[in-house]
């Protein structure tokens, strides 16, 4: 190479500008970075893997159907429109829970309170902490709970064994149903076992009733 050709090559050099290094690319675990970016509902769906998953999504879809009509319905049995104004802190955690239930009997207990959150005339009765409520009842809770709450709730006769005599049910299956309205706040024990004439049914499973309305 000449002395000139050398120095050229020197000037090019010195004054080309360097190219930065190129930064490290982040690796995040691909499985933490999935599951970032998914909706919280959807995580048990992709936990099942794709048929598992694709069987949950399915369900909880027709869940919501099942859900949407029925509730359509207690409101126009109400004689109430649907009203939009809603919060979505009372809609979204209803329904997030109600998507997961499929039998017909707790299907309808969340219709109606879903029709109560968007009924203006009705939803001061509504509490958000009937999510969680309806989430932890059995259908034979339920039945125990309306027939202690049927008009009849200081008579005697509404005890532990007439309450299994009533519904033709065994008493270990009206006794768990009982446990349980009572871990959910919603009667008290201590009065339906006491021999005083006093309501079985607690303030919140009396609101919780009507929340549920009639329609």
């Amino acid at each position: 190479m000449s002395d000139t050709a050398f120095s050229a090559h020197a000037r090019r050099r010195r004054t080309s500008p360097r190219r930065p290094a190129a930064s490290a690319p982040v690796d995040l675990p691909p499985k933490t970075a999935e599951v970032a970016l998914l909706p919280i509902t959807a995580i048990p769906e992709q936990a099942l893997g794709l048929a598992g998953g694709a069987w949950v999504s399915e369900q909880r879809a027709r869940n919501r159907t099942r859900l949407s009509l029925r509730t359509a319905e207690v409101l126009k049995t109400r004689g109430v429109a649907i009203d939009f104004e809603t919060s979505p802190s009372v809609i979204i955690p209803l329904i997030g829970m109600a998507q997961d239930e499929g039998r017909e009997e707790l299907v309808d207990l969340w219709a109606r309170l879903l029709a109560t959150a968007l009924d203006p005339a009705a939803r001061h009765h509504y509490r958000r902490d009937f999510v969680a409520i309806a989430a932890g009842l059995e259908p034979m809770d339920m039945l125990c709970l309306q027939k202690l709450d049927s008009g009849a709730t200081k008579a005697w006769r509404y005890r532990r064994e007439s309450v299994a005599k009533a519904l033709c049910q065994s008493q270990d299956r009206v006794d768990l149903a009982l446990s349980s309205l009572a871990r959910l706040g919603l009667i008290d024990p201590a009065k339906l076992d006491g021999t005083d004439f006093q309501p079985f049914v607690t303030p919140l499973g009396r609101e919780f009733l009507t929340a549920l309305g009639r329609g």
